[in-house]
């Protein structure tokens, strides 16, 4: 039985390391596909100031500044399309490493790892430690959102920025609150399958006495 639990627990933990290694793998990628796309919009803003303030109204005319006046336009979907889907990725492996420490943590007493256990009874090291993963994404979301809005000039710069502001801090405070929330239910998930699965050992044949007594009489 020992050496069972063991098993599932070293399986779990495998499951767990490659969930974290796509984690980070889609935060690399994702942070590197939005430096190099800010970058490409900052220096083609740069540009059409630089080709205004001389006052070169032929070029602007050009194929040149058409495809200039595009790519400001195209640069910011495709930077919001990629955060977002970032972000549903990256969420998508919090999840399933929320679930697998659920399980894991479940398995500790039987292993005498109960001080040891991933879920601790303070919510603020699973803040901590998701706080990248949790953050980021919608904070390149909320950026590029803000260049797509000023790039179409229907609002102020102060009203999309103060907007923004507004948004993200309510994002936060969600995310604070359902962080907190899902490690309390995580905690109480994990005593319960604990508690059934010593219910389910308890009430085995193999583990009951008579069984154990009756095992080596012949009839």
């Amino acid at each position: 039985m020992h050496a069972e639990v063991k098993d599932t627990a070293m399986f779990i933990e495998t499951r767990i390391s490659h969930e974290i290694t796509l984690m980070g793998q889609r935060m690399t990628w994702l942070v590197t596909s939005q430096a190099f796309l800010f970058a490409a919009w900052v220096q083609l803003v740069k540009a059409q100031g630089s080709s205004g303030a001389t006052g070169s109204g032929a070029a602007a005319c050009s194929s040149a500044g058409d495809s200039a006046e595009l790519l400001l336009y195209l640069i910011p979907a495709v930077g919001l399309g990629v955060s977002l889907a970032g972000w549903v990725a990256i969420a998508a492996a919090m999840r399933m490493v929320d679930l697998l420490v659920t399980d894991r943590a479940s398995i500790d007493g039987p292993l005498g790892l109960r001080a040891m256990s991933p879920l601790r009874p303070s919510p603020w090291t699973r803040i901590a430690g998701h706080a990248p993963t949790g953050v980021l994404p919608p904070l390149f979301v909320g950026a590029w959102v803000m260049v797509v809005l000023v790039s179409v000039g229907r609002w102020t710069n102060a009203s999309i920025l103060t907007g923004t502001a507004v948004a993200f801090s309510g994002y936060l405070v969600f995310w604070l609150s359902w962080t907190t929330r899902r490690h309390r239910q995580s905690v109480v998930e994990a005593k319960g399958k604990e508690a059934m699965a010593a219910q389910d050992a308890a009430a085995s044949p193999s583990a009951s006495p008579q069984h154990q007594a009756g095992h080596g009489i012949s009839p």
